[in-house]
């Protein structure tokens, strides 16, 4: 029998997970990520990429809970994010049910990568816009942790590319490549 050691496990490759486990492996650190969701194959498995949204049967409308397309879907149909052209990307919640004992809208992805397949790709900057103000005026124990940690942002920022327009607006990242977090 082989053992192999690990120095970390990872559950899940989504973003949160997939960022660890870069992070880790870059520290040397032997690291297994564990993974249930099926490999999505670019191209092949993003079967409404190239589809007009008129040739969706509702126009690639939201589909919440009680619409038609949406009734395995009764807890991933809770989120703006649950569309015609992305439904695939969700778990069925027939086929994975779990116990809500508490409201609580748990949206899980279907595939390696997690949830990352499914958001949008695009942020108006709320969090940053929001930590920014928090840090300018941090009073609270609360800003606390999130104004100590801005070095952290901006490198992850950099790393992925976080860009956008020259609006000269303070709150939404440029095209300039340069830290968000001055």
């Amino acid at each position: 029998m082989v053992v192999i050691t690990y120095d970390a496990i990872v559950i899940g490759s989504g973003i949160t997970g997939g960022w660890a486990a870069k992070e880790l492996t870059e520290k040397g650190l032997r690291t297994l990520v564990i993974e249930r969701g099926r490999n999505v194959v670019h191209r092949k498995d993003y079967i409404t990429e190239h589809k007009p949204t008129w040739q969706l049967p509702l126009h690639n409308a939201r589909l919440s809970v009680g619409t038609k397309g949406a009734e395995d879907y009764p807890v991933q149909a809770r989120t703006n994010q649950f569309r015609e052209s992305n439904k695939h990307f969700f778990v069925n919640d027939r086929k994975h049910p779990y116990v809500e004992a508490k409201p609580f809208t748990w949206i899980q992805g279907d595939q390696v990568g997690g949830k990352s397949l499914i958001w949008a790709a695009r942020s108006i900057a709320g969090v940053i816009w929001t930590s920014r103000r928090i840090c300018a005026t941090a009073r609270s124990r609360l800003a606390d942790p999130l104004c100590r940690h801005r070095a952290w942002y901006s490198y992850v920022e950099r790393f992925i590319g976080v860009s956008g327009e020259k609006l000269g607006l303070p709150h939404l990242p440029t095209a300039s490549s340069s830290p968000l977090w001055r």
